[in-house]
């Protein structure tokens, strides 16, 4: 058993090397003829192929930073939006119990931030001044939307509880006969009610 799970994830991680190779080669081929949207495209479905020490990711990640500077610097905000964005959404995506590429995230919401400041501002803000919509546009970007672990592990139990319940009250609940077994019916009916009333729980507050 322990030697199948092994070679299940040597399969899944050799799946997720080549996936996010291909992806960043096609990249690179795509910026290199000038069709940066597409090559954004490819960038970011590398990136997302995440796996820990796969360096493809991390040269994707540079890839869309250097796609979105470039546009900062021809002031084509629209490329450098989806650019630093394609970063953003690569990272939030591959994140579990914790975030990979940190600091890449930080310098991304950075970047946004200051373009969303200054480009289509709508009229409700036209009398801010552009450090403070930046302040503002950087503060919902690093807000914390990560689900509550806690929350979401207390989920997972009363999601076990309870399908694991019904499976035990169909098993010993109802006799050979199809009569109720009182006993068993009342312990594992407690089970589900209280698995599912968990599960309905840790989905509220995740």
């Amino acid at each position: 058993m322990l030697l199948c799970a092994v070679a299940i994830a040597i399969v899944l991680a050799v799946r997720v090397v080549q996936g996010s190779r291909a992806e960043l080669r096609r990249g690179e081929e795509l910026e290199a003829a000038g069709q940066l949207e597409l090559a954004i495209v490819h960038f970011r479905r590398a990136a997302r192929w995440y796996a820990p020490g796969n360096g493809s990711v991390d040269a994707a990640l540079t890839a869309l930073a250097r796609i979105g500077s470039n546009a900062e610097r021809a002031k084509d905000v629209e490329l450098a939006l989806s650019a630093w964005r394609g970063v953003r959404a690569s990272i939030l995506s591959t994140r579990s119990v914790f975030t990979p590429h940190p600091e890449r995230l930080r310098e991304a919401n950075r970047h946004i931030a200051r373009l969303m400041a200054t480009h289509n501002v709508p009229p409700m803000d036209q009398g801010k001044s552009e450090p403070a919509l930046e302040a503002e546009h950087l503060a919902l970007l690093e807000g914390n939307h990560r689900p509550n672990v806690a929350w979401t592990l207390l989920a997972l139990l009363g999601f076990v509880a309870w399908v694991g319940g019904v499976y035990r009250f169909i098993d010993r609940a109802i006799g050979p006969e199809d009569e109720l077994v009182t006993a068993a019916a009342w312990r594992w009916g407690t089970v589900v009610l209280v698995g599912l009333a968990l599960f309905v729980l840790g989905l509220a507050f995740a």
